[in-house]
């Protein structure tokens, strides 16, 4: 069950790297490339700060994933000790 549900959230991961990756390829939002829209929409503070706010979240989500993920995954893969109930009183 832990290998299942690790695979899970690191597939959740990878999925918003890609959307990470994909929004950085197209410009993060900002009219930059052959410059014909520059002057009619240009990129204004707000649409800056909210590229920047979107690429903090998303990292953050996927950095959250990768860490649950991992976590599961060591549960499932590690072997866990016995414990033994130690009575140290004298």
């Amino acid at each position: 069950m832990f290998l299942f549900a690790g695979g899970c959230w690191l597939l959740f991961g990878g999925g918003f790297s890609l959307l990470l990756v994909q929004f950085l390829a197209n410009g993060a939002g900002l009219p930059l490339g052959d410059g014909t829209l520059e002057f009619i929409f240009p990129a204004s503070s707000g649409s800056a700060l909210t590229g920047l706010v979107l690429i903090t979240g998303t990292v953050t989500a996927s950095l959250v994933c990768f860490a649950v993920s991992f976590g599961l995954l060591e549960r499932a893969l590690v072997p866990q000790e016995p414990c033994e109930n130690k009575n140290d009183t004298p």
